[in-house]
């Protein structure tokens, strides 16, 4: 299939329900990362064709070729080589029915999935929602029935017994409820209830998995939110810390500078 790259200057789609940033087939790569720490504000869908890597230092998660990840909305990432040219189609939308598909589903996201035929599937989608995409008057229907039939078949493909993950499905699912839930009182104790493993057990094989300890990843998932909410500001620092799961202002600022380098305030001068 050839290779293009539509960076819409025009969102052709633009609903609550559905909304179209851009799509990119075999789109070829220089040696590089793609770096976003605050992420986007949709969904990004990702397939390798190539090795890439997360290039944090407290990531270094690879994700094979041939395999596909799920970005959320605002979620961190960072990946590509630094060392080779590499290779991959993307897709950038959002919207509640894309969210309520990935729920229904249960795909997990920011993590690599791998299963034979994503890549004929990632490709017939994408050059399906573009051809809909580019038209004089791009109907949301047809393009949300395009990325949700995309979506049944990435759920479909991973049901096969050859798909596989870099971490058990237990894993990434408690990895999960942190990433919808980091707001709330977790505790570690909480988390590996969720699967079925003493405290020592699940912070090893946590970290193991992920590259990083939960409790580290918990904080970092919070003070992602709160930079990003610093940009509004109609919240107080103190509404920002409340709001991602610190009431104490001070311990907030802490964990933020120990972070970030600078308090809130400071960064939010900037």
């Amino acid at each position: 299939m050839r290779s293009f790259r539509h960076h819409y200057p025009v969102r052709p789609v633009d609903t609550s329900e559905i909304t179209l940033r851009g799509v990119g087939i075999h789109e070829h790569m220089k040696p590089g990362t793609v770096k976003r720490p605050r992420g986007i504000d949709t969904h990004l869908f990702v397939y390798f064709y190539t090795d890439a890597f997360d290039t944090r230092a407290e990531g270094n998660m690879h994700f094979p070729a041939g395999s596909i990840v799920i970005w959320k909305p605002f979620a961190s990432h960072d990946f590509g080589d630094r060392q080779r040219e590499w290779d991959h189609s993307w897709m950038l939308v959002s919207g509640q029915r894309v969210s309520r598909e990935i729920r229904r589903l249960k795909i997990p996201c920011g993590i690599p999935l791998a299963a034979a035929g994503l890549a004929g599937l990632t490709e017939k989608a994408l050059f399906e929602i573009d051809q809909e995409a580019v038209k004089r008057e791009a109907d949301a229907a047809i393009v949300g029935n395009l990325v949700q039939n995309f979506l049944i078949g990435v759920g479909r493909l991973l049901q096969a017994p050859d798909a596989r993950t870099v971490a058990p499905v237990e894993y990434l699912l408690v990895k999960t409820y942190m990433e919808e839930h980091f707001s709330e009182p977790l505790t570690l104790g909480q988390l590996a209830r969720r699967v079925h493993r003493s405290v020592p057990r699940f912070a090893t094989r946590f970290k193991a998995l992920f590259g990083i300890p939960p409790l580290d990843y918990l904080i970092r998932l919070r003070m992602q939110r709160a930079e990003f909410l610093l940009h509004d500001r109609s919240y107080s620092i103190g509404e920002i810390g409340r709001a991602v799961g610190y009431p104490d202002l001070h311990y907030f600022s802490r964990l933020f500078r120990k972070r970030f380098g600078r308090s809130p305030n400071a960064m939010r001068r900037d």
